[in-house]
């Protein structure tokens, strides 16, 4: 399926759903597909190939924030 059939069902279906926002769209539930992954504890890498993207740009799905920096801190003790 091309990505833009993936968006355009996407998008039909997003219409049928409407407690969803308005402005979500496949790219960005990539990102949170990304970060969800990586916070799991999948690989960086494997993450990279399960998106079809080079390192560099699978560096920028995953996105830690605080909460996750200190998760981490605290498993290290």
């Amino acid at each position: 399926m091309s990505e833009a059939r993936v968006s355009k069902v996407f998008n039909e279906y997003k219409k049928l759903v409407s407690c969803l926002p308005k402005d979500l769209c496949m790219h960005g539930v990539r990102h949170s597909c990304g970060t969800e992954l990586h916070r799991l504890g999948m690989d960086i890498m494997d993450i990279g190939k399960f998106l079809g993207n080079s390192l560099e740009v699978t560096k920028i799905y995953v996105q830690t924030n605080e909460i996750d920096l200190q998760k981490k801190l605290k498993d290290l003790n």
